[in-house]
């Protein structure tokens, strides 16, 4: 026996309604029209923009900045869809900036992973980065997947190595 997902049922159920509406169509002059002909499909993209910023603490006991914001990671996401299958495949781009707040340069790396509002990876990047006090490193697209808005409702786990100071 096949299991239905909402998405599958939703899709059967709006494949009926469609089918329906079109069958019942009728022409300008309110006559019913048993050939109408489908509309164009509308391929143009739809992009939506969500960002984030995640504080990294330094917590190493007795370090320079002991406890406070080393680095702010600024991850945006941007999502392009589409309307119809046909037109194209949906595509999520994940950019990454981190800025430097404090009067030293550092150096660390660090683990980024995204969850989704059902607890599934999204999407992970791996780095590391040497910033000069009081600037910003672009390390531009990081990740890029099919998947839609993540931010808005996921969870963005930061994990990062021992900072070191100059």
């Amino acid at each position: 026996m096949k299991t239905f997902f909402k998405s599958e049922i939703a899709l059967i159920v709006g494949a009926l309604f469609s089918v329906t509406v079109f069958g019942s169509m009728s022409s300008c002059n309110g006559e019913k029209n048993d050939n109408p002909t489908p509309k164009e499909v509308d391929c143009t993209p739809e992009t939506k923009t969500v960002s984030a910023n995640v504080n990294g603490f330094d917590n190493t006991p007795g370090a320079p900045f002991a406890g406070l914001p080393v680095a702010i990671f600024h991850i945006t996401q941007t999502v392009t869809s589409y309307k119809a299958a046909s037109c194209g495949i949906n595509s999520a781009s994940n950019t990454l900036v981190i800025q430097n707040p404090t009067p030293a340069k550092i150096s660390f790396g660090f683990t980024i992973t995204v969850i989704n509002s059902i607890n599934l990876i999204q999407w992970q990047y791996q780095g590391a980065v040497t910033i000069n006090p009081g600037a910003s490193v672009d390390l531009g697209e990081v990740s890029k997947s099919q998947y839609g808005l993540t931010l808005p409702t996921g969870k963005i786990i930061l994990q990062s190595q021992r900072v070191f100071y100059e």
